[in-house]
């Protein structure tokens, strides 16, 4: 048996045939709650806001991180959406997860994905460390049990192996009473130049000083993003998180947090501005993101990063978004 490598995938013989099933379970779930109707987003249902930003490499970065997007210093315009993780567009004063999903326009070189918004690099983050369940096999259980088969719900429950990450995900479940003072993850790994893999964080220069309010209302999220963002601006700082350890920072199981030293390399800045202007609330029901808007330099890994780029190009078609789906190939090597 050889050692596992740094960056090195390894899919499942089988993911062909979990990937399918969880296509189908997602399909049977949208035909259930919009029918023939226009369909909405089946995961981060809820937009919470979006926001133009700018995103900033860092200067004087070491030799060996002078890749792709982070090639030299340049300020690139971006675009933040953040959500709540749901799938059902529900009330904001809940235990959650959160999404910010970062949108990095005009970059070098075009990715995997066709991008209406042009050449982009996507890094979709959530308030979450891991991912769970962490491999497709697993996902492919849990979402039939999420949509309605009692059985596979019951094989994830009563099966011992999965307590830990169950307890770990309700857990981590909790009330937000600031988007702009969280950190986010990326949860998943990505290539960072051949051979290197990392994942995404994105963490507040703003102090963490917001209290939940008494009785917050539905959207109160919405409203204190708007009303933050109306009159100072917002930043955070981008650092990768650097696989040192295949053994211990895995690539194809997401449910495992990595350990290792974060390192900036950007700052993603929110200015000033009017999230709920027109033209930004027209941009926001429409856009997409997804981890395959990426150069080549930062390709997603692991097998949840090739099972989103088959479901998030099945939402954004049942959206009417999509004409045309993404190869079926379970994996594609760093070219």
């Amino acid at each position: 048996m050889t050692a596992p490598e740094l960056g090195r995938e390894e899919p499942h013989p089988d993911e062909e045939r979990f990937v399918r099933s969880i296509l189908q379970a997602i399909e049977h779930s949208l035909a259930k709650d919009y029918g023939s109707t226009p369909r909405g987003r089946r995961f981060h249902a809820k937009s919470l806001g979006l926001a133009d930003a700018v995103f900033e490499v860092e200067p004087g970065l070491p030799h060996e991180l002078q890749v792709g997007l982070f090639a030299s210093p340049r300020a690139f315009p971006a675009l933040v959406r953040f959500t709540n993780a749901a799938q059902r567009a529900g009330a904001d004063g809940g235990r959650s997860t959160k999404g910010m999903a970062i949108k990095i326009l005009d970059v070098p070189a075009s990715g995997f994905e066709v991008d209406p918004f042009g050449t982009t690099q996507d890094l979709v983050l959530t308030t979450d460390r891991v991912l769970v369940p962490g491999t497709v096999r697993k996902y492919e259980l849990s979402l039939r049990g999420l949509f309605g088969n009692l059985l596979c719900l019951l094989a994830i429950v009563l099966n011992p192996g999965n307590w830990r990450s169950l307890l770990g995900m309700v857990c981590r479940q909790r009330r937000v009473p600031n988007l702009l003072e969280q950190t986010y993850a990326s949860c998943t790994p990505y290539l960072f130049g051949d051979g290197n893999a990392v994942k995404w964080h994105a963490r507040p220069q703003q102090p963490a000083i917001s209290k939940m309010p008494d009785h917050p209302d539905r959207d109160f999220l919405r409203h204190r993003l708007r009303d933050d963002l109306a009159t100072a601006a917002a930043s955070f700082e981008i650092c990768i998180q650097r696989q040192l350890d295949p053994r211990t920072e895995p690539i194809e199981d997401s449910a495992v947090e990595w350990r290792t030293p974060l390192v900036k390399v950007a700052t993603l800045t929110i200015p000033v501005q009017d999230v709920e202007a027109v033209d930004q609330t027209r941009r926001e029901q429409t856009i997409t993101f997804s981890p395959w808007h990426a150069m080549r330099e930062h390709r997603p890994l692991g097998g949840n990063n090739r099972l989103r780029r088959r479901i998030y190009a099945e939402l954004s078609r049942a959206r009417g978004l999509l004409a045309q789906p993404p190869s079926s190939t379970p994996t594609e090597r760093a070219r």
